[in-house]
């Protein structure tokens, strides 16, 4: 019983190690593309969103994937600014904070209790 368990367990870890792998196969290969069809002040504009918002840069790569990774265009800085306002437009909602403080029913200004 003990040697059954024993090759389940490897053959998990092997299945979980042949996953990472290409996960890691399908990150390089989307990195490759993008350096195609990005130029370089792009890539670097692409990274500073990166280090700050991750998921935000998801959405342009998946978008600039889509969109370009058939053409043989390339998508320089001011291109990658107006697809990032687009996006932006698109993500943003409408946010207000609205302060309610709360008043007390005897609450009068004028009145000084000394």
């Amino acid at each position: 019983m003990g040697d059954a368990q024993y090759t389940s367990n490897i053959q998990n870890q092997e299945k979980r190690e042949q996953e990472e792998q290409q996960r890691q196969n399908l990150l390089e290969a989307r990195r490759v593309t993008l350096r195609a069809i990005l130029t370089i002040e792009a890539q670097e504009r692409l990274n500073r969103i990166s280090s700050v918002k991750p998921e935000k840069a998801a959405m342009i790569e998946n978008y600039l994937l889509q969109r370009f990774s058939y053409s043989n265009i390339k998508v320089d800085d001011a291109q990658l600014k107006h697809i990032i306002e687009g996006i932006t437009k698109s993500q943003t909602k409408n946010t207000s904070i609205r302060i309610q403080r709360k008043r007390w029913d005897d609450e009068d200004d004028d009145d000084d209790d000394f």
